[in-house]
């Protein structure tokens, strides 16, 4: 229902938005450092998005980018719960566990109504489509989130969300490996734009004040 320019500007307010209600929500600081890294960050990511885009225009998909920025909101506030989850010292695996598994309860559910049971008589899969479920579900899904989980844990969820503007040198660097695209001299500089805004913003707070005495 939206182009995969505007879901990937919409995503780029991830740490944004996290960093704002986490500030307020969960007592973690907005400090000037996170802000310029926030900037960079986003700065980098449009300049993708601008140079995916044939006529270097964005078109608006109303009830697309609503979906988009209601699923960014919904992903930002799971970020928050599991970072007070995990003042707890309930184990970040064990959190990683049983979130996993009611998602998948929920899935499934979700799909008996839509669908009914006869629907899952009626999937077919070839031995290469078998193995990418299983990377998907135990790599991405399960390694994934346990180790973004753990991320939220030792950085706070503002600082852990500034990792997430890597996403489109991700999908560019797949797009070079298997799909034969090119990079130009924009992506190289939204690349430096990016990993400055990833490395500024992700300096805590101690650190910043030691260089600042440092340099007095």
């Amino acid at each position: 229902m939206t182009s995969s320019a505007n879901a990937s500007l919409i995503l780029a307010l991830n740490p944004l938005t996290t960093a704002l209600l986490a500030s307020i929500f969960v007592e973690e600081k907005f400090t000037r450092n996170l802000g310029l890294g926030i900037l960079l960050g986003f700065a980098g990511v449009v300049l993708v998005v601008f140079s995916k885009s044939p006529d270097g225009t964005i078109e608006f998909s109303l009830i697309g980018d609503v979906i988009m920025l209601l699923a960014m909101l919904t992903y930002v506030i799971g970020g928050l719960l599991i970072k007070k989850l995990l003042e707890t010292p309930i184990p970040t695996l064990v959190v990683t566990a049983y979130s996993t598994l009611i998602g998948g309860i929920l899935l499934n559910l979700g799909t008996l109504v839509s669908f009914g049971p006869s629907v899952y008589g009626q999937i077919h899969l070839s031995t290469t489509a078998v193995l990418v479920l299983l990377l998907s579900a135990w790599g991405a899904t399960a390694l994934g989130t346990l180790g973004w989980n753990d991320g939220i844990k030792q950085l706070g969820a503002n600082r852990t969300a500034m990792f997430l503007n890597g996403m489109p040198f991700a999908s560019m660097f797949g797009g070079v490996v298997f799909l034969n695209e090119k990079i130009a001299g924009i992506h190289i500089l939204a690349l430096i734009l990016t990993t400055l805004g990833i490395v500024i913003g992700s300096i805590p707070k101690k650190k910043v004040i030691l260089l600042e005495s440092y340099k007095i």
